[in-house]
């Protein structure tokens, strides 16, 4: 029988004894014990993993951070922060970023931004989850017209191209623009993507023995796919959704780079490099955007590594 995700969380039983009973020169453990055994082995997942946690935790000090220099993130300091020609002044005393262009402290606005990219990309990858996961296993495992008319949906939808999208629905205030119009705008493209990957572990798993077995004793179409065949995804599911949380970042990132949705003065990473090109293109103010952009890239390359240590530490194949 497949995998399920209580077998994941508390490893099967042995006989004659728990999960740690052994054999001649053999010690049983558990999938959840060869994870964790896979995945710290991975010198790259635990430092992608500590990016993580140290970027989340930047996003979380941030009001603390903001209290202790007491520079408010929204707060112009024009007379220090900007010189006679309106361009920002380098860091100086406890401005240790500088200063962007209307004289605000660079590292409460990079901390302040964070907060904003963490949230519109796991918000936004939660969203995604929910409708392609369902829209999957529902296409995987109803097939024919079901199948079709989800399928032809999912053409449509990556048919259409990301960026107007955005700007035109920006134009229109929709949803009232800000965070809640990124979210919008990276969730409808990005479903689509979750549920080809699991309608076809769906298409797989459909024929598998475990659900005959389920439609033998009478088990429901719905109890099936999500009692049965959802358990056994949740693997992919959290590998995908680890990798697409990086991909989030740098859409609100560049959404927020063309004015979409985050406006000032609401920090956003995005939106400080787009105010920082004019001046670096200049060879001036190099602080403006190496702050923020050395922030993103951070938050990306850990997300990424530690996606790839998940996916690495639960493949089955790796054999170690």
């Amino acid at each position: 029988m497949a995998q399920s995700a209580s077998d994941f969380l508390q490893g099967p039983s042995q006989p004659g004894g728990g999960p740690e009973a052994e054999g001649p020169g053999v010690v049983a453990r558990t999938p959840r014990q060869l994870f964790w055994r896979r995945f710290k082995e991975d010198r790259l997942a635990l430092f992608g993993g500590f990016l993580v946690v140290f970027m989340i935790t930047v996003a979380l000090a941030a009001p603390v951070v903001e209290s202790i220099v007491g520079h408010p993130y929204d707060e112009q300091y024009r007379d220090i922060g900007t010189n006679a020609f309106g361009s920002p002044n380098p860091p100086t005393g406890s401005f240790i970023f500088g200063f962007d262009d209307l004289g605000r402290d660079i590292l409460v606005r990079t901390m302040y931004g964070a907060r904003v990219s963490l949230t519109i990309a796991i918000v936004a990858t939660g969203v995604e989850l929910v409708i392609g996961v369902f829209l999957g296993i529902l296409a995987g495992f109803m097939r024919g017209w079901v199948d079709t008319i989800v399928s032809r949906f999912i053409d449509l939808i990556l048919s259409i191209p990301f960026l107007l999208l955005g700007i035109a629905l920006s134009v229109t205030d929709f949803l009232g623009g800000g965070e809640k119009l990124i979210i919008f705008i990276i969730a409808f493209f990005g479903w689509p993507y979750i549920a080809r990957i699991v309608r076809g572990q769906t298409l797989s798993l459909r024929e598998a023995q475990f659900v005959e077995a389920a439609y033998s004793v009478g088990a429901p179409t719905r109890w099936i796919m999500f009692r049965e065949i959802l358990p056994n995804l949740l693997a992919p599911i959290l590998i995908y959704g680890t990798l697409i949380i990086p991909q989030n970042i740098v859409g609100e990132a560049a959404l927020s780079f063309l004015g979409v949705g985050i406006q000032q003065p609401t920090a956003a990473w995005g939106q400080m490099l787009a105010a920082a090109t004019p001046y670096v293109a200049l060879g001036k103010a190099w602080w403006f955007m190496l702050y923020p952009g050395l922030a993103l890239f951070i938050t990306v390359l850990g997300f990424n590594l530690l996606g790839d240590g998940l996916r690495d530490a639960l493949d089955p194949k790796t054999g170690r």
